[in-house]
């Protein structure tokens, strides 16, 4: 897989949806995904493909490690919240591993990461695009800078996010939790990437000063 040079700036290749990212609009209401859809985790998908909660077990994984990487704020990250968006940090990149208890034969019905609005922060002026995209190598907190970033994967999803109403983000990362189960050795985590967008951009709780940190929500059967 090839490796994308962060330093060198080669947004082009963050931004660009792969051959295997969704291809379905982007959204921050249901009103713009037409009758038989609904806006999920700011992508659009058909009603009949949103799996129902009922006779499910919700399991709520905590990071067991995780970075926040700009390309123009210090090294190491010491701010309270996640700026996506936000021009003055540049681009923002979210690393996070979540320890995997899953099996081959568990069954996921569905999995989102969730992030809360950062309390008291004025919302973002308008979406904030990001992308997501899978870790490939290892990688340690310490260590997380822009010119040392790990390798990742081609986008696998690009959505529009927005803090407005302090209600909290939902990323679906259903197909991406289905791999941990085959338990592969280039599965280090995911990455939640934004560009400069405005001058607030959409800020998230990291937990260390209100609000909820970064979690994962599996529902299994």
């Amino acid at each position: 897989m090839k490796r994308f040079p962060f330093p060198a700036l080669a947004i082009a290749a963050l931004t660009a949806c792969s051959s295997s990212a969704t291809n379905r609009p982007p959204c921050v209401t249901s009103g713009v995904c037409g009758a038989d859809g609904l806006c999920v985790a700011g992508v659009c998908r058909p009603k009949k493909e949103i799996p129902t909660e009922t006779g499910t077990r919700k399991l709520e994984l905590l990071p067991d490690r995780w970075a926040v990487v700009t390309s123009q704020g210090a090294q190491p990250w010491n701010g309270a919240d996640i700026p996506l968006g936000r021009e003055s940090e540049g681009h923002v990149v979210l690393l996070l591993r979540f320890p995997s208890p899953l099996r081959e034969t568990t069954r996921v019905v569905s999995a989102f990461i969730v992030l809360d609005p950062m309390p008291g922060v004025a919302p973002s002026p308008s979406p904030v695009p990001v992308t997501l995209s899978r870790v490939l190598r290892p990688w340690t907190q310490q260590e997380a800078s822009w010119s040392r970033l790990p390798e990742l994967s081609p986008v696998e999803t690009k959505l529009v996010v927005s803090n407005w109403g302090m209600r909290p983000l939902y990323i679906d990362v259903t197909r991406q939790v289905w791999r941990w189960r085959e338990q592969r050795g280039d599965e280090h985590g995911l990455a939640i990437v934004a560009a400069p967008s405005n001058a607030l951009g959409a800020s998230y709780s990291l937990g260390l000063a209100g609000g909820r940190g970064p979690r994962l929500e599996v529902y299994l059967r």
